[in-house]
């Protein structure tokens, strides 16, 4: 509680100039709405394990529009994104990702095309390393949710997903 004296507001009331009238003003807390993302940049822009690998599979038309969103996601928080051209096979994705150092991989197509490529991507790459973090970019599909975690994804983004809670978990700052 801040206490002021009052000499710039003056009571209409009053008759004298010089008031030594007191008021009671209640201290107000400001909160920026971006702070915590500003921390969370902050964490991660200190942090050795900043990278990001965009795992992009098929041709452009198929992993673009996630990319470009994974992109976007993971930017805010101050990560550095590697956009390589789209992979044909697994195998070429899975050497990319280790010969870039990210330890963290986002694997990016359509839906029509994860079932057939995500188990056997993420097995691979978590047979190599546990220490890599797998995200899937777009929402799987209810049926497929637990092959995936059994692969080895470890988080899932998509629009209406929590950024700030996914990214806070993903680069180890609580949440």
């Amino acid at each position: 509680m801040v206490i002021m004296k009052n000499s710039v507001i003056k009571d209409p009331l009053l008759k004298s100039e010089e008031s030594e009238e007191y008021v009671e003003v209640q201290k107000m807390n400001f909160l920026r709405i971006s702070a915590e993302f500003e921390d969370l940049r902050f964490k991660v822009e200190n942090s050795p394990n900043k990278k990001v690998f965009l795992i992009n599979m098929g041709q452009l038309k198929q992993h673009k529009p996630r990319a470009d969103f994974s992109r976007g996601f993971f930017e805010v928080a101050g990560f550095e994104v590697d956009y390589p051209k789209g992979f044909d096979t697994v195998d070429e994705a899975v050497e990319a990702l280790f010969s870039n150092g990210s330890g963290i991989g986002v694997i990016c197509s359509t839906d029509d095309t994860y079932p057939e490529i995500v188990p056997e991507l993420a097995s691979k790459i978590k047979s190599r390393s546990k220490n890599i973090k797998l995200v899937l970019a777009g929402k799987p599909a209810d049926d497929m949710k637990d092959v995936y975690d059994k692969s080895g994804i470890d988080d899932y983004i998509f629009m209406g997903s929590n950024c700030l809670h996914t990214l806070k978990k993903l680069a180890g700052a609580g949440e």
